[in-house]
């Protein structure tokens, strides 16, 4: 029953709204990753969904690593005015392939 879900939701501290609100942003997030340039889509899931340095990104794509950075960089602005949400930089993917 309903109530059942909502105590759940009262227990993990999320309300049915902010969960919408979750989803709608996850939905339009993912919309704008699909109507990315397939350079851009490609750099930006490499860095930010597996993980991978902006070297291991530019091995796996046969690029330089300034194309990945610059790549990367436009993804991320077209994300931001597509979505209003800013992806900023994580120092991982540029400090992981440092030790390499």
């Amino acid at each position: 029953p309903q109530d059942d879900v909502d105590e759940r939701h009262d227990i993990a501290g999320i309300s049915g709204e902010r969960e919408m609100e979750a989803r709608l942003a996850l939905n339009s997030v993912a919309r704008a990753i699909g109507e990315l340039a397939d350079d851009q889509r490609d750099v930006l899931l490499l860095v930010c969904v597996e993980e991978l340095s902006y070297k291991e990104a530019a091995e796996v794509l046969a690029v330089p690593i300034g194309t990945v950075m610059s790549r990367l960089a436009r993804a991320r602005k077209n994300l931001a005015e597509a979505t209003g949400i800013s992806m900023a930089p994580t120092r991982s993917a540029v400090t992981k392939g440092a030790s390499k």
